[in-house]
């Protein structure tokens, strides 16, 4: 991805019972803005991130998964084409939720 543009991390889950996703910035929670966009379905959520900025390749963001049956996370960084920065790291998020362990 390059600076200034839009990208999304995606997790998918599942469990009894479904957890419930959210979703954090550098450990905070992330709510609806102009710049961040939640979208929630039966076993998958997206975070939508609007016009990057380097602020955004510093950042880590984290799935947390927390139902009855347990809790879980999987982490990941945007990298930022161009940008170079030390230990972050390029994959697609996701987070499968079975029996109560996740896997990314």
């Amino acid at each position: 991805m390059r600076l200034g543009e839009s990208g999304q991390l995606q997790a998918e889950f599942r469990g009894v019972p479904a957890p419930r996703p959210t979703w954090l910035l550098s450990g905070t929670e992330i709510t609806e803005t102009d710049k961040y966009h939640i979208e929630i379905a039966e076993c998958v959520t997206r975070l939508s991130v609007a016009e990057t900025t380097l602020d955004d390749a510093n950042a880590t963001y984290t799935c947390q998964l927390i139902s009855a049956a347990g809790q879980a996370a999987s982490t990941a960084r945007i990298v930022i084409q161009g940008i170079h920065l030390p230990s972050s790291n390029s994959r697609r998020m996701v987070a499968r939720w079975c029996s109560g362990k996740v896997s990314d």
